[in-house]
């Protein structure tokens, strides 16, 4: 793939040798962290010099020990030269003791799990024919392989072309059904896509002057990424149908939306406490207030990140959308009568008979006390919440999903309040302490705890893989925080600052968790939630953010585009060059921050008359001059052409000077003033002579 192609990125293929080398297992030159080599060779031949075509952007796969492909990475820094005096590395290698060295730095390493061996591709008769078709002569340096399908000796860093890459995901794909890293789509799709394009990027803020369409973009943007299209495909769809798709995204829970604001805190965005509120009739003046952790909206919809969507009903885990997860004790700890049963029979059964059948508000827990235990049993507890059967203190025998309401079963001789459950794995004894902020698991019953759905379904993962077919997707995630530079962003990220990295996510190569203060939960931001942002600039500039969000985030800028609006006219004014002609006049007297966005005008696409025009300029756009020039009703004549206008009947910000008769003929030097011409919008002329 080479540089001035659409897609602007090139793929390449280190070969390396990692056994018995230290440097390429752990530290800065470790494989996926860099690539280096010598500048030339022993006989002064530069056969390295691949690497100074590498840029920012590419992608690296790494082709370990002359097994196969073990991972893959994205090119940080292009090419460096270091003189050998300052490349400690090199020593004790077989590149010790060179002149001077190439140094390339990578970053966002993912690993190929199993690795993808050579004898997978080389050795399936389709794949090498197909290899073997690739020209040589179009590839600078040659491929990494020779003609017999053995790996080509030397070639440290090699050129892959798109037609390379195709074939070997098309085998990747036939093999484990799943895409190389950083590679998605078929070759007719242009699947191959940087994944540094904004696009692909982790954290995205959208910014720019009011009406540039930054909201409406989001929603483009987060369609494109659900769906792993370009921005561009989606962009040149029907806006209706992309919209459609967006509110069904968001109401499977995989697209979620907020709206930051002064007052908006780390309790509602990551987790907080709040008083548990008790009907007024069972509200006890002489008892404490009782508290219960919250999850905010931005841990809640991480928690739920790695739940699947099944394409079939039966590769369906019957998880719901946004389930809790509850410790469940079958009778008491270890082996027992009713745990045995509940395990055979796909249930839980609880106790508290004493109560009888039916729980109500006029219910007495004096004596026995479980109403905590009963209210979560019977009103907190939903069909798809996930239920952990707690064997010990620390360790969980079973997981499963609730599938049924509370039921009454008198057949039993104790433990008759029952509820259906589909028990996913059975058998098993893990410790899940970890899981639930470092604590173990207390006497009661039945309450909620702090394991993550994501935790769970990785616990799934290893204990039984075959329950995810390949049917089974876990989708990509958006989180779209409209405003995002009105609230406080120190206070409301928190410790989720560092963690929101791309490099940080959980599965990335510096993943790293937070122990939240509330629930001492180990958190962490998994890989497929990407965070959107939209910002105005006008309301605060982007140079005035905090740092901290800066160098996390990229940034894409939205302007006025009047191309928009290209065939709107009214009485033969052109709405795109009057727009134009605004803006520039506001970035002569102000900045390119403060300029008027198409969107005010788009009402003209529908109704293109002087009536609609005028109330988009009295009601919205002279409102806003007003407010970004703090009323300096000059500056304000000169962006709307008042001073080109002959008299004052066209126009908009008219100057009075009839101070002196309002104040009775006063002998003060009273200054002029403005007034806001109403006539004036109504008249054509008026914006004729702009």
């Amino acid at each position: 793939m080479k540089k001035g192609d659409s897609v602007g990125m090139t793929y390449w293929i280190e070969k390396t040798n990692v056994e018995g080398r230290n440097d390429r297992v752990q530290g800065d030159f470790a494989v996926g962290k860099a690539l280096w080599s010598p500048t030339e060779n022993r006989a002064g031949r530069r056969i390295y010099n691949a690497m100074t075509r590498v840029h920012v952007g590419d992608i690296v796969y790494h082709l370990t020990d002359g097994e196969g492909f073990t991972g893959v990475s994205v090119v940080e820094e292009g090419c460096q030269t270091i003189p050998g005096n300052a490349f400690p590395v090199a020593a004790n290698t077989d590149w010790a003791d060179f002149e001077n060295y190439y140094l390339v730095k990578l970053k966002n390493y993912k690993a190929i799990e199993p690795p993808f061996l050579k004898e997978k591709f080389f050795n399936d008769q389709r794949t090498a024919d197909r290899l073997r078709g690739i020209p040589r002569d179009k590839v600078a340096g040659g491929v990494f392989y020779n003609n017999d399908m053995t790996l080509r000796e030397g070639a440290y860093l090699t050129e892959a072309p798109e037609e390379l890459m195709s074939i070997l995901n098309e085998r990747y794909r036939e093999l484990r059904q799943i895409d190389l890293p950083y590679i998605t789509g078929n070759n007719n799709d242009r699947g191959f896509r940087n994944p540094d394009s904004p696009e692909r990027k982790k954290n995205v803020i959208l910014y720019g002057p009011p009406g540039t369409g930054k909201t409406y973009s989001a929603i483009q943007y987060a369609v494109a990424i659900v769906e792993e299209k370009s921005i561009a495909k989606v962009k040149a769809e029907d806006y209706g149908e992309v919209f459609s798709r967006y509110l069904k995204y968001k109401d499977d829970g995989i697209i979620a939306f907020t709206t930051f604001h002064q007052s908006f805190s780390y309790e509602e965005f990551i987790e907080g406490i709040r008083p548990v509120v008790s009907p007024e009739e069972k509200a006890d003046a002489n008892k404490e207030i009782e508290y219960e952790i919250h999850d905010g909206i931005f841990k809640a919809f991480c928690d739920n990140a790695g739940n699947p969507v099944g394409e079939k009903a039966d590769a369906d885990l019957g998880i719901g959308k946004n389930p809790t997860v509850w410790k469940v004790s079958l009778e008491a700890a270890g082996d027992n009568p009713t745990r045995t049963e509940c395990i055979e029979n796909n249930h839980i059964r609880i106790g508290w008979d004493e109560y009888g059948e039916n729980i109500s508000d006029a219910t007495d827990f004096g004596e026995h006390g479980g109403s905590n235990v009963l209210n979560a049993f019977y009103n907190k507890m939903q069909i798809g919440d996930i239920v952990l059967s707690c064997y010990s203190s620390k360790t969980i025998d079973a997981i499963g999903v609730v599938t049924g309401e509370p039921e009454w079963h008198n057949e039993y001789p104790n433990y008759k309040r029952m509820r259906n459950v589909r028990w996913l794995v059975k058998g098993i004894n893990e410790d899940i302490v970890d899981l639930n902020g470092g604590r173990a698991m207390t006497l009661s019953t039945v309450y909620k705890l702090s394991v993550s759905v994501s935790d769970v379904l990785q616990m799934l993962r290893k204990l039984k893989s075959d329950l995810f077919k390949e049917e089974v997707k876990v989708p990509n995630r958006v989180f779209i925080i409209d405003e995002i530079n009105r609230g406080n962003i120190s206070k409301i990220f928190g410790e989720l600052i560092t963690l929101i990295e791309s490099s940080k996510r959980i599965g990335a190569s510096e993943q790293l968790r937070a122990r939240l203060p509330y629930s001492g939960q180990n958190f962490g931001v998994p890989d497929n939630v990407y965070i959107i942002g939209t910002m105005n600039t006008a309301d605060r500039s982007i140079a005035l953010i905090d740092s901290a969000l800066r160098r996390r985030f990229s940034f894409v800028e939205m302007q006025p585009n009047s191309t928009i609006l290209k065939g709107v006219s009214v009485e033969n004014i052109n709405i795109g060059q009057m727009l134009d002609s605004i803006n520039k006049r506001i970035t002569v007297l102000l900045d390119r921050e403060h300029t008027i966005g198409h969107s005010y005008l788009l009402p003209l696409r529908k109704s293109a008359t002087i009536e609609t025009l005028a109330e988009i300029f009295e009601n919205s756009i002279v409102p806003l001059l007003q407010e970004y020039f703090y009323d300096d009703y000059e500056k304000i004549q000169l962006v709307l052409g008042d001073n080109r206008k002959p008299d004052d009947n066209s126009r908009f910000i008219v100057k009075k000077s009839d101070t002196i008769d309002l104040f009775g003929g006063a002998e003060i030097d009273f200054p002029e003033y403005y007034e806001v011409n109403r006539e004036a919008f109504k008249m054509i002329e008026a914006y004729r002579q702009m």
